[in-house]
């Protein structure tokens, strides 16, 4: 990725999980690749089963709407989120979340 293009905090009622705080970092490569990545210090909850397991601690790729989930492995307190599964993936492994 390029360049980071915006950052931002935020609390939010996920599910079970009331208050559960991420930063949310945006990146655009200079093709006009976007990705959105989410820390936060509690997991975020992801299904039992992911569409694309990786790895044996429940890494997992999933596609909501057309956007690529990645939630990183175990504690799962990562996402990376965009359009296109193979930026996504090198993202996740250039951040060793999977």
């Amino acid at each position: 990725m390029d360049a980071l293009t915006g950052a931002g905090r935020a609390e939010a009622s996920v599910d079970c999980r009331p208050d559960l705080g991420a930063a949310g970092y945006a990146y655009r490569d200079d093709t006009g690749g976007r990705l959105l990545i989410c820390l936060s210090d509690r997991p975020f909850p992801v299904p039992e089963r992911t569409e694309a397991p990786i790895g044996t601690r429940g890494a997992g790729l999933m596609r909501l709407r057309g956007v690529v989930v990645l939630c990183s492995r175990s504690p799962h307190t990562a996402l990376v989120l965009g359009a296109d599964e193979s930026l996504v993936r090198q993202a996740a492994t250039a951040l060793d979340l999977i």
